[in-house]
């Protein structure tokens, strides 16, 4: 088991990402224009960020790595085309190189079951981006205890390139 003094980098290792990626997800997707505000889904889902919250949870108890995973996504996600889950997108026949497939990353699995959690409660209303953004917020909570509210309202990407991702090589 790891010691306090040992944890402490790896703490300010994910506070330091989190800010980086919160700062990046204020900014609107290059797909279109989109102001953020906090309870954006009070009244379309008043229960998404809880869901979110209830799946996150028990999984980086299972797994304490889930949380680097889902935070390490976000990042990837924030970086390469704005906060709109397009890293998330799969391989398809007109793009059979997504940014998916461009960098190992893990975590895919766990952001369909907390999408699939969020759908049984309000199908068709939360963006996949804002999802992977509760999931990066809450993981940051479980493992840091760095709580912050995170500002919703993105709008999911229809395009991804594994090309994009090697510009920041």
């Amino acid at each position: 088991m790891a010691t306090a003094a040992c944890r402490r980098p790896a703490v300010m290792l994910m506070a330091f990402a989190m800010a980086a990626a919160v700062t990046m997800s204020s900014v609107p997707p290059a797909s279109g224009t989109t102001t953020l505000q906090y309870d954006f889904y009070s009244s379309s889902c008043p229960k998404a960020e809880e869901t979110v919250r209830n799946v996150v949870e028990p999984m980086i108890f299972n797994d304490p790595t889930m949380g680097a995973a889902f935070i390490r996504l976000f990042f990837h996600d924030c970086f390469v085309r704005g906060c709109d889950a397009s890293i998330l997108l799969d391989p398809t026949s007109r793009n059979t190189q997504p940014e998916k497939t461009a960098i190992p990353l893990r975590g895919y699995d766990a952001v369909n079951k907390i999408k699939a959690a969020v759908e049984a409660v309000c199908p068709g209303k939360v963006s996949c981006a804002d999802i992977l953004a509760f999931a990066a917020r809450d993981s940051a909570v479980v493992n840091g205890n760095f709580a912050f509210a995170m500002p919703s309202g993105r709008r999911d990407g229809t395009g991804s390139s594994a090309s994009d991702v090697a510009r920041f090589s």
